[in-house]
């Protein structure tokens, strides 16, 4: 018969020595560390699997502050959603408050049950080991009865915790019965601890029956159990959650877990209270030293630097920056934690002072102890878009004979290619139609809007007359003497094509934009569709394999056309995408983007077929918040929430920041550590500044702050950095920018592709 174990997770607490990461308003359970999933979200994915086929887990419940509802229920809804209850606590009140008002909200309908107490500050791995300390935990509950805790094999004599002593007897290397919790020791204590060996760290975790836990309440900590059931019972309940009632709760004595009970448990003269040895890795991460050894991974000098950073004769030291660029030399054992708003220096050996530092600043009323305000967009963008950029591309970017140029060099000069892809064209269209759109929500001069609207009809007239095929459909590419040289029409190119007429038809209101594009969508349909399988064949020659790509950019342009004229009919062929993307596109078991298909959209696995995307991840991310906005489902959400979630944990360059160009589809599920590509381009951040920004405004904890750290990527590694700094070497001019960069983040290329101009347009226009 299964045992039903139901956890119970509490995320109180500070966190002020991971200061600034950490903030009052935001404190260290809920902060992502190490680019991993937050402490808080690894300890819900902890409840989500089952150990054995005889036992399994309930809904968690959580209890947490009332402060932090938003931070709780974002993270929650990021990891699938599945809690029993959330109960918050108007106030912080410790532990043993904490764990009353949990037991009793269970005790009504799961007496018998057993719970599982889990701290949400820890890092604990790996999750199998983890799983059979507690069916160990369990056997030890149905064989004695007694509350088990989880103690840590110490590794050193450490001063930062408290310590379990346990009895070494004939029961097995499985679980001892505890004779005494000691709080933290000095130095001398610890080492002595170490010599008897029969001491271990207090891990904070607890498993015992609800029942039994109800009693020992009652019997040691008698007000904290009244008054906790009747902060339950006068709570306000609603949408899975119980606010306590902050009369009652604020009759509950103020202890940890530690003193109100287990220490009066473990001192009786019958055993109680039991200790299974930890099988796993479990880390406090309570220091900026801690986090420095949690780290995947260590270079060779044993640093850990990620984000806006350069080191120079640095050794053992963890340097990191979602600000400006940290330049740290010759250092050894240092901690650098740079934020938008501060920056944090300290010893990595004594980096528990942060501590003092953070209760200084407190008493120093400063405004770094909570988190820094929501970013806006900066003028700096605006102005490398608007000032830089639109009138770099339309002056040197567009010619009179070659309609656009693919490329132009880092100095802002024309590159001439020896072909073109059509595709080039219809994108400065789109960029073009929103500087105009722009121009004249702004009422600027009207010789600036002429002139611009004067270059749109000629980029127009071209893209007709050189690319429109006589028997129907566009042509995929040019010659350097731009003369058709690939006539096949491709499905990819043909979305863009409705993506600029779409974006010219809003800004100009031309009909030839509504006609060229219902001419398009005929000729897709009538040559492209595949009536049997669904969706569109890659080209007129059905190529394989197949791609989704372009069957998410089809979703991009039949989005903005129903924005621009508000016609169901484009709303209904987006829908028909998404429907594909639910059945073909996405792979559930790894919880990515599969990029491409045989004839009958089967996935294909072999070579590319086994990579993943991010940047497609963050863009199919976006589109599918866009379509819920119109037909709301929240399967939508969910989904774009994996998708982030994946291409955030796996697929960003820690030493830069920026996305890489493709990871190992299984990722997030394989064993070892997945091998990525060198190459981040620039595109993929843009995609990611469009998800982010709207995550943020739909609530999602740690969004806005992710956004933050695109735009400086975005601004300093590939638009050439803040327009008062020194252009030199291969810095692009401004309104030109790099296109691919390496680990290092060295640049790839030395030249600006056309058709990255409108994945920046697309982010700016987001911000």
């Amino acid at each position: 018969m299964s045992v039903l174990v139901h956890p119970i997770i509490l995320c109180g607490g500070s966190g002020s020595r991971l200061w600034p990461l950490s903030r009052q308003d935001f404190p260290k359970q809920f902060v992502s560390v190490n680019g991993q999933t937050s402490l808080f979200g690894q300890a819900l994915e902890r409840t989500r699997e089952n150990p054995s086929e005889s036992l399994s887990y309930a809904e968690p419940t959580i209890v947490g502050s009332a402060a932090f509802e938003e931070h709780i229920r974002a993270q929650v809804d990021e990891a699938g959603g599945r809690v029993r209850q959330i109960i918050l606590e108007p106030f912080g009140m410790d532990s043993a408050p904490a764990l009353a008002v949990a037991v009793a909200s269970l005790l009504e309908k799961s007496p018998s049950d057993i719970a599982l107490l889990l701290t949400s500050d820890h890092q604990i791995a790996p999750l199998r080991a983890f799983q059979n300390c507690v069916r160990q935990a369990v056997n030890a509950i149905e064989a004695h009865g007694w509350v088990m805790t989880f103690g840590i094999v110490p590794t050193h004599a450490e001063t930062q915790f408290g310590y379990v002593e346990y009895m070494t007897d004939d029961m097995g290397a499985s679980y001892h019965p505890v004779s005494c919790f000691h709080e933290k020791p000095d130095q001398s204590t610890a080492e002595d601890y170490l010599r008897q060996g029969n001491f271990m760290w207090n891990s904070g975790m607890f498993a015992f029956r609800i029942s039994h836990m109800a009693e020992l309440l009652a019997t040691y900590a008698p007000k904290t159990w009244q008054y906790a059931q009747a902060a339950c019972s006068n709570g306000v309940e609603g949408a899975g959650t119980l606010l306590l009632a902050s009369e009652d709760f604020a009759q509950c004595d103020r202890k940890s877990i530690d003193y109100a009970i287990m220490e009066p448990l473990s001192s009786q003269d019958k055993v109680g209270l039991g200790l299974v040895p930890s099988a796993f890795q479990w880390r406090d991460l309570g220091s900026w030293g801690q986090v420095y050894e949690a780290a995947l991974k260590h270079d060779r000098n044993g640093n850990v630097v990620s984000g806006n950073a350069v080191v120079e004769d640095v050794a053992n030291s963890y340097i990191t920056s979602s600000g400006r660029l940290v330049a740290v030399s010759g250092l050894e054992n240092v901690v650098v934690v740079q934020e938008p708003d501060c920056t944090l220096v300290t010893s990595r050996t004594r980096a528990g002072s942060v501590k003092t530092i953070y209760s200084k600043l407190g008493e120093l009323e400063r405004p770094e102890l909570a988190s820094p305000a929501a970013f806006d967009a900066p003028a700096e963008f605006s102005e490398w878009l608007y000032s830089d950029a639109y009138p770099l591309w339309a002056k040197a970017g567009v010619g009179a004979d070659v309609g656009v140029f693919e490329h132009l060099d880092l100095k802002g000069s024309p590159v001439f290619p020896e072909h073109l892809r059509f595709r080039v064209v219809p994108r400065q269209i789109y960029c073009f139609s929103k500087w105009l759109l722009k121009l004249k929500r702004d009422d600027s001069e009207d010789l600036l809007i002429s002139e611009l609207e004067t270059s749109l009809r000629t980029l127009l007239d071209y893209m007709i007359s050189t690319g429109w095929r006589s028997q129907g459909g566009w042509v995929h590419r040019f010659d350097a003497a731009r003369k058709v040289s690939d006539d096949r029409a491709d499905t990819y190119d043909h979305c863009f094509v409705l993506l600029a007429l779409a974006s010219l038809h809003e800004a100009t209101l031309w009909p030839e934009a509504r006609q060229w594009a219902d001419r398009t969508l005929a000729y897709m349909d009538d040559a492209l569709a595949d009536v049997a399988s669904g969706g569109y064949f890659e080209d007129d020659l059905r190529s394989v394999p197949r791609r989704a790509n372009p069957h998410m950019h089809f979703l991009e342009a039949m989005l903005a056309w129903h924005t621009v004229t508000g016609e169901q009919q484009f709303l209904d062929r987006a829908d028909v995408i998404v429907d594909m993307f639910y059945r073909h596109f996405f792979d559930p078991q790894t919880g990515t983007v599969r990029e491409f298909f045989d004839e009958s959209w089967a996935v294909v696995l072999e070579g590319k077929g086994a990579l993943a995307e991010p940047g497609h991840h963050y863009e199919w991310g976006w589109l599918l918040l866009m379509f819920d906005k119109l037909r709301p489902d929240p399967k939508h959400f969910r989904h774009a929430l994996s998708l982030y979630t994946f291409a955030r944990a796996y697929g960003h360059n820690l030493t830069t920041g920026a996305v890489l160009d493709f990871v190992p589809a299984d990722a997030g599920t394989g064993d070892d550590a997945p091998a990525a590509a060198n190459s981040c381009r620039c595109w993929p951040v843009t995609e990611a500044i469009k998800i982010t920004g709207e995550l943020d405004r739909r609530g999602i904890t740690g969004a806005g702050a992710f956004r933050n750290e695109m735009c400086n990527v975005l601004l300093s590694r590939y638009l050439g950095g803040p327009a008062n700094m020194q252009r030199s070497g291969s810095r692009p001019a401004r309104g030109s920018w790099i296109d691919a960069i390496n680990e290092l983040g060295r640049p790839l290329h030395t030249k600006a592709p056309a058709s990255t101009f409108y994945h920046i347009v697309c982010a700016v226009e987001n911000l």
